[in-house]
């Protein structure tokens, strides 16, 4: 059975209210936090950045918020997220009008296992004021409670329709 976003993300895996210098090193911290758990290993981390630096800033999915990933076959062991949130924005190359306070790391083994993880995220994101949301989570239990209210009500909101 596929694995949800809940059952991919860990109080090993979040960071709440960090500091990042910049871009690379906000997504290097959402890279650690995946190494440190033990879902990929140092070349994946070190090949979140490079992507970036090869192919731009297309992991900026939403204004203030940044999906950085690799390949799975640039080091990832398992399926799993990594939710970084900061203090202070970062700017990524060519969208330096708009900074980025949240950070979901993502490490997918192939092309299949991982779509329950993004499907969920899609639905956190249709969310209106769901950055704003995240950057006042103090705690990884608040953070959860979050996830499973957005989610829990675009369900609701697909079964009326």
């Amino acid at each position: 059975m596929a694995e949800g976003l809940l059952d991919v993300v860990s109080r090993d895996t979040v960071a709440l209210k960090a500091h990042a210098t910049d871009w690379r090193d906000a997504v290097r911290l959402a890279g650690r936090l995946l190494l440190k758990s033990g879902a990929v290993n140092e070349r994946y981390v070190q090949r979140m950045v490079d992507i970036v630096d090869e192919l731009g800033s297309y992991i900026v999915l939403v204004p203030g918020l940044a999906m950085p990933h690799a390949r799975p076959e640039d080091g990832a062991r398992r399926v799993a997220v990594s939710i970084v949130t900061l203090k202070e924005g970062v700017y990524f190359p060519g969208r330096e009008d708009s900074p980025v306070f949240v950070l979901v790391g993502l490490s997918a083994v192939d092309s299949e296992s991982h779509l329950k993880v993004l499907s969920q995220l899609a639905e956190l994101l249709s969310d209106q004021g769901l950055i704003s949301r995240l950057r006042d989570v103090e705690t990884y239990e608040e953070l959860v409670a979050l996830i499973k209210t957005v989610v829990s009500a675009r369900r609701d909101e697909a079964a009326e329709k």
